[in-house]
């Protein structure tokens, strides 16, 4: 909320109210403001209320003893418009969000007034806390009636007939112009489909980033709509017509069947765009602006509907991947956001967290930390030995050796979209892995590792026994940098599981980005 979307006499008295609540910290934010607005006693505010029936005098002898303002001279120095602090716009941004809400319901847009913050102050808070409001009863004990201060903060103007005029169809309330109530009800599909999609973000997938967007998305709708005339929001409600409306009285047999709940939520995706769709043609009739933004919108939708589809699609995304990392944190040279992060730059398509020693509250902050960062770059995120803790931070699949929770139990544990993968030594163990359902097995290792120990390396011969599997995500992994992964590709490998190489590096970006250069160059000329 920019400061030019409000009054001076706003700015003055959300200025006054956060010194009243520091000075007094048993003053709720609600009586300090009620008592900043009444301070201007001249005021718009002031007025409407002693209009309402407010002794203004009984009530200001009463309370006048205890204000700040009186005994400190907070009012000494009043803010102008243009300095007033943006801590001050931060503390109350919430009721300046309900008061531009208000503004819309009444038909008022443009600058917040203090008759807005009065709406909100007393009506919206007798509404939710009825006579149990502090603010209700400092107010109505001194005579003030919320009946007829509603009525004046937002009176219903009417057209009455004379006696002798008569009742023809002219005189009567012309129908509202169709594309206010097509605007209306796109708006609502957008609104109530977003909010579909985001509950199953947050309460199914558990994903910051994208519960993140999808919250930016409803907030810039409301934006984007708030560029329209207007008379066209109001026009649209009153026009709403369910019974009449002609869409309701057919459906299709597959418009109430879904198989699970990410379909559910790329259905509701769908209806987003189509109706951002609309309401960027039809607000052309309006204003460019307000279209311009319904579009940017819609093609910000575009980038939620590729991560949200990743999940019920990561077969197939594994399918694509070639540069695998495994990462433990104290290795990280740079850190684990810089390592993280600049190996995601440079073309890893798979990380793994492979903590030994951690706490597992240390552990899931971290796992956060990967989750975000992975969708954001659209990799997956997989867990080391720890189904529960890839069920828990939301990653994609657990990753487990030969001595670690067998395939079946992971499964139990993640469902059938979760990935697992396997450790393998031999020809024997990766024909075991396959059968009892891995979706991808590791091969090696290959060469010594700097990152783990092994008694014995397969090495090469391993990875040509692999390729007999070409149909099968298998990566190569064991001790593999750059300088000798055109041995690995030659052995016929076209995916490889790298740790060292990268995690040691102060340039993880360039790293990576030569490991993926090989391993494109290796798969595009058949291995």
């Amino acid at each position: 909320m920019s400061v030019v979307e409000i009054t001076p006499a706003v700015a003055r008295a959300l200025s006054l109210a956060s010194a009243f609540a520091r000075a007094n910290p048993c003053y709720s934010r609600e009586k300090s403001l009620l008592l900043a607005l009444l301070d201007e006693r001249e005021g718009s505010a002031s007025q409407l209320m002693v209009e309402a029936g407010l002794d203004i005098h009984a009530f200001w002898q009463l309370n006048e003893p205890s204000i700040p303002s009186v005994q400190t001279g907070f009012r000494a120095a009043e803010p102008s418009l243009e300095l007033l602090p943006q801590n001050t716009l931060s503390e109350w941004s919430d009721l300046l969000r309900q008061a531009r809400q208000l503004a819309r319901e009444w038909g008022t847009y443009g600058e917040i007034t203090s008759r807005h913050l009065v709406g909100c102050l007393l009506l919206n808070t007798y509404q939710t806390t009825g006579n149990q409001s502090e603010v209700y009863n400092l107010i109505t004990h001194h005579g003030l009636n919320l009946g007829h201060l509603s009525n004046l903060l937002n009176p219903e103007p009417t057209r009455v007939l004379s006696m002798d005029e008569p009742l023809f169809a002219e005189n009567l309330p012309k129908p509202a112009d169709p594309v206010a109530r097509l605007l209306d009800a796109c708006a609502n599909r957008a609104r109530e489909g977003l909010r579909v999609v985001e509950d199953h973000t947050r309460f199914c997938r558990n994903s910051l980033t994208l519960t993140r967007w999808l919250k930016e998305l409803r907030h810039g709708l409301r934006d984007a709509l708030d560029l329209l005339p207007r008379d066209l929001i109001r026009t649209g409600l009153a026009t709403r017509d369910v019974p009449g409306d002609v869409g309701t009285t057919f459906s299709t047999v597959n418009e109430m069947s879904r198989t699970s709940a990410s379909g559910v939520s790329i259905a509701n995706l769908k209806r987003v765009q189509e109706s951002l769709r609309s309401l960027e043609e039809y607000s052309k009739l309006f204003s460019a602006e307000a279209a311009a933004r319904f579009e940017t919108l819609r093609y910000s939708s575009y980038g939620v509907e590729k991560l949200l589809a990743n999940p019920g699609n990561r077969t197939a995304r594994l399918a694509q991947s070639r540069l695998y990392m495994l990462v433990t944190a104290s290795k990280c040279a740079l850190g684990l956001e810089k390592t993280v992060c600049g190996a995601l730059d440079g073309g890893v398509d798979i990380i793994q967290s492979r903590e030994k020693n951690y706490p597992d509250r240390e552990w899931l902050a971290d796992l956060a930390r990967l989750r975000r960062w992975t969708e954001d770059a659209g990799a997956l995120l997989v867990v080391n030995d720890r189904a529960d803790m890839a069920l828990a931070s939301g990653a994609d699949g657990v990753h487990v050796g030969q001595d670690d929770m067998p395939v079946s139990t992971c499964r139990s544990l993640l469902g059938s979209s979760g990935l697992v993968g396997v450790s393998t030594h031999s020809r024997l163990q990766m024909e075991q892995a396959i059968s009892l359902g891995a979706d991808m097995i590791g091969v090696g290792p290959v060469f010594p590792s700097g990152t783990k120990s092994f008694d014995e390396f397969p090495g090469l011969d391993l990875v040509r026994e692999a390729v007999k599997e070409q149909d099968f995500p298998w990566f190569a992994l064991g001790g593999i940098h750059s300088g000798n992964l055109p041995l690995v590709c030659q052995a016929g490998a076209t995916r490889v599981a790298v740790s060292g190489a990268i995690l040691v590096s102060e340039y993880p970006a360039t790293v990576a980005r030569e490991l993926r250069r090989q391993l494109d160059a290796c798969h595009s000329s058949g291995g």
